[in-house]
């Protein structure tokens, strides 16, 4: 081997680990092995990056390397399914929840000036 290949292995969440090789070249998959209960795809777009995906049924976890000029490697370790699903349904709750209350206090403020409440903005209007 030559001393400019280098060999990483990697842990990826609980899903497994991968090891990987940077040469001139381009990066190459050495392994990529599932824990029990996970499988594993790797794919590779383009010979300076990779991307194996683990996934057990209710996860998925994805890894993906970059070789980057100076011959190190970027890693990312993400779970793409969980984080899109979660965001917009806590938004969506939220904000009808505001409308709500919101409508809710302008109704008992008209009802407490016609229950002839003087000691508040009525005060002025009947002087």
């Amino acid at each position: 081997a030559s001393p400019t290949v280098a060999e990483s292995s990697y842990l990826v969440d609980d899903a497994g680990t991968v090891t990987v090789t940077a040469a001139p070249a381009g990066l190459a998959l050495v392994d990529a092995a599932a824990n029990p209960g996970w499988t594993q795809a790797a794919t590779q777009p383009d010979p300076l990056s990779l991307r194996v995906a683990f996934d057990n049924g209710t996860r998925t976890v994805v890894f993906t390397a970059t070789l980057n000029a100076d011959g190190t490697i970027t890693v990312d370790v993400t779970e793409p399914v969980i984080v899109a699903g979660a965001a917009p349904t806590t938004i969506a709750t939220s904000q009808s929840g505001d409308d709500q209350y919101e409508s809710d206090d302008d109704d008992r403020y008209e009802d407490e000036e016609d229950d002839d409440s003087h000691e508040y903005e009525g005060a002025d209007d009947d002087d």
